[in-house]
């Protein structure tokens, strides 16, 4: 490793817990969001895991924090996205239908 590289989870995770073998890097939240990675132990834990995310079986949460006062308590947004280059998603009216619901919770 480079001198002043810094290890990544995976490398990590590894080295910390070296009975689990190699693991399986499955999921990620999002490229750009801090939070979930989703590793597999074991063969048929990656098959799993990969069949519920294909199947859509699977539900992502994402937790926003600020500081606004004065909003509703729920809301939601809903629109088309399609992929873009470099894998960033973009409002597009022949992508996929995309939901987000927001609810405050404190």
């Amino acid at each position: 490793m480079a001198e002043h590289a810094q290890e990544g989870f995976y490398e990590w995770a590894a080295r910390r817990h070296p009975s689990w073998g190699k693991l399986a890097l499955l999921h990620r939240l999002d490229k750009d969001t801090s939070g979930l990675i989703v590793f597999a132990k074991t063969p048929r834990g990656s098959k799993s895991v990969t069949d519920q995310m294909e199947a859509r079986r699977v539900q992502k949460r994402y937790v926003f924090y600020a500081a606004a006062r004065d909003r509703p308590r729920e809301s939601s947004c809903t629109d088309r996205i399609a992929k873009a280059r470099a894998g960033l998603a973009r409002l597009d009216p022949r992508g996929l239908e995309a939901r987000t619901d927001f609810t405050v919770l404190e």
